[in-house]
């Protein structure tokens, strides 16, 4: 069962990296063609759009029919055993998002009693991320240096 779900994976992964060296290359192209005065800047944004736009629903596609074979693949206690591991995922997700929403409302609040800008829900995240990284890679023992 780790074989194929292996290969689906590493099918799935080819094909996004397919997706984004032609995404890449086809901006570089539009961009080539604006600078050259061939296309108008609005044309070339429009191209783009199009571009990444028809990558996205691609990659869904891909997605969704690796996902179906997947699930082929599994016998129905395997389905079902997926299905409510997916179901718990999507608690934690719903979760998470809950208590990001509960802190950007804290914030929010302190703030708008201090008198000063609340930040986006983006930049609360941002600042999660920079967290979890900066815990996850911190030594144990930091090294102590003394200035001479």
């Amino acid at each position: 069962m780790d074989n194929v779900t292996d290969a689906f994976k590493n099918v799935f992964l080819a094909g996004v990296g397919a997706l984004a060296l032609g995404a890449e290359k086809s901006k570089e192209l539009v961009d080539d063609l604006v600078a050259k005065g061939q296309i108008t800047v609005e044309q070339g944004k429009d191209m783009t759009d199009s571009l990444v736009s028809r990558g996205a629903e691609a990659t869904t596609r891909i997605s969704d029919e690796l996902l179906a074979a997947r699930l082929r693949s599994m016998t129905k206690e395997q389905r079902d055993e997926y299905a409510a591991k997916v179901a718990q995922m999507a608690v934690s997700v719903t979760e998470e998002e809950a208590a990001k929403q509960a802190e950007v409302a804290e914030v929010e609040a302190i703030q708008e009693q201090q008198g000063e800008k609340a930040p986006t829900a983006e930049a609360v995240d941002a600042v999660e991320t920079v967290k979890t990284v900066t815990e996850e890679e911190a030594p144990e023992n930091p090294p102590t240096f003394q200035i001479c």
